[in-house]
């Protein structure tokens, strides 16, 4: 069985991955030993806050029919 997801929810998923790699690369700059090492970790998390700051402008300009559910579930049972 598939999902489908509307453009909203993928903007949404993107977001995520992008938060948690630059919280990644900021506790490994943390741990680094190296200067060298440290700055390349800095500038990876600096850009994936460029990719959240380009996904979250994306999101904004979604149309209602872009943020509509994919789901036909009349009964709310697509949650349980």
């Amino acid at each position: 069985m598939s999902t489908a997801f509307n453009a909203d929810e993928v903007f949404e998923m993107a977001e995520v991955i992008e938060r948690n790699g630059a919280k990644f690369y900021r506790e490994a700059a943390a741990k680094a030993a190296n200067r060298e090492v440290k700055e390349m970790f800095l500038s990876m998390a600096s850009m994936e806050d460029g990719h959240l700051r380009t996904f979250q402008d994306m999101r904004k300009t979604l149309t209602e029919d872009e943020k509509a559910e994919t789901v036909y579930d009349p009964y709310n049972e697509a949650a349980l």
